[in-house]
């Protein structure tokens, strides 16, 4: 879909993102912040059609840094024996592919000071922003008792868990013609927007 633009690969992950955050935003105003399913669920959809590629979301656990020794933790691996109901993350990542490497994308990440800010956790740390790059370059490596005490901008911690997969494939094929909805929603409008960008470029604006 995008992949013959003449945008760069830096811009056209930004306006996948903000396409994908405009649409979550628009039809839950209130509820964005909390909504890491929805972000990556919708996300891998579009990211896969956007660029051809195959991405999935992944469903477990997170530690991020609010800065100030202080974190928020999303590591209860009990929470999907409660269908969710508890500190769990969402995120998405591409499948494997020649010539490509592991990607973690995390859209929601741009909202992590106002999640803080709900939990009455003070944000000390820069704006975050999305997250989109090499998994290896932007995921802690680390075992999770054994975690640095500070970690570098625009990095966090997270692991896949098995339960949590269950969990998001049964949300998925519970809201399937939701899902389907708002990911054609978010395309039409990546089109529009990816059609401005480049009578922009061409205009040398």
């Amino acid at each position: 879909m995008l992949k013959d633009t003449k945008t760069t690969p830096k811009a056209i992950r930004l306006l996948i993102a903000r396409t994908v955050d405009s649409i979550v935003r628009e039809y839950f105003p209130t509820k964005y912040p909390a909504l890491c399913h929805a972000y990556a669920v919708i996300g891998s959809n579009v990211i896969s059609i956007a660029l051809g590629r195959e991405y999935r979301p992944v469903a477990g656990l997170a530690v991020i840094d609010c800065g100030g020794g202080c974190f928020m933790n999303f590591t209860e691996a009990q929470v999907f024996d409660r269908e969710g109901d508890g500190a769990y993350h969402c995120w998405i990542e591409s499948c494997p592919q020649d010539g490509y490497e592991k990607e973690i994308v995390d859209i929601s990440f741009i909202h992590n000071s106002a999640f803080a800010k709900s939990q009455n956790i003070v944000w000390r740390k820069k704006p975050s922003t999305y997250l989109w790059g090499n998994f290896a370059d932007l995921v802690i490596d680390a075992d999770p008792d054994n975690l640095p005490p500070s970690f570098p901008e625009g990095k966090m911690w997270v692991r896949e868990m098995p339960e949590g997969m269950e969990w998001l494939n049964r949300r998925v094929a519970e809201h399937m013609e939701h899902y389907a909805a708002f990911t054609a929603l978010a395309l039409k409008k990546l089109q529009n927007d990816s059609v401005r960008l480049s009578k922009s470029i061409r205009r040398g604006r």
